[in-house]
């Protein structure tokens, strides 16, 4: 029997602080992509913390901070928090340049 210890429920990854690969807290998990071709995670969505939006060069939501897309091959390891490998300022080349992470908007309930 195959061991799949490397699993984890996806209600234990939303919530969970997302961090630059420098420490810095950007924001929450809010929600998981799935490719539906091959039935994995390829993007993260993240709320941003309010002091965030201006760091990664984009506008503050009027009631609520935005929330980006970030593509999960730029996570480098998920344990209490999420770690990327890529600093601030790599996420605010990747969105100015219109790539990985993408502007998600608001989240459809």
């Amino acid at each position: 029997m195959e061991t799949r210890s490397k699993l984890i429920p996806s209600d234990k990854v939303v919530g969970r602080t997302v961090l630059s690969a420098n420490g810095q807290a950007i924001g929450k998990a809010v929600g998981l992509l799935i490719d539906l071709d091959d039935w994995r995670v390829a993007d993260i969505e993240v709320l941003l913390n309010r002091d965030m939006a201006k760091p990664l060069g984009l506008r503050k939501g009027m009631f609520r901070p935005p929330t980006i897309r970030i593509a999960s091959s730029a996570v480098q390891s998920v344990a209490d928090a999420i770690i990327l490998a890529r600093s601030i300022d790599a996420l605010r080349a990747q969105l100015s340049a219109g790539s990985e992470p993408e502007e998600a908007g608001p989240a459809v309930h």
